[in-house]
């Protein structure tokens, strides 16, 4: 090095482990704030899927529900009826 004192040269190194250690935990603290969002993320994601599928089956159960009551109407049967006498009329 240059002709520094022992003073000089003891600050300089104690600057250098300083920033050597604030970058490592700088790093380190990024990897694992990075690692916890995404499992955050994720979790939430499955969730959200969960949720929608359920909500999709409950949506096609209560179409076909419906569908069956409509179907055991008797005016619906009759309208059924009239329409395939009408439509073979023509």
């Amino acid at each position: 090095m240059l002709n520094l004192k022992l003073a000089g040269k003891t600050s300089i190194f104690l600057i250098l482990i300083c920033v050597a250690t604030g970058l490592s935990v700088g790093l380190i603290s990024y990897l694992d704030s990075k690692r916890s969002i995404e499992t955050i993320t994720y979790d939430r994601l499955i969730a959200i899927q969960s949720a929608k599928s359920s909500e999709i089956s409950r949506y096609f159960g209560q179409t076909t529900h419906q569908l069956q009551t409509l179907s055991d109407n008797p005016t619906t049967i009759a309208a059924l009826n009239a329409f395939s006498e009408a439509f073979n009329d023509l």
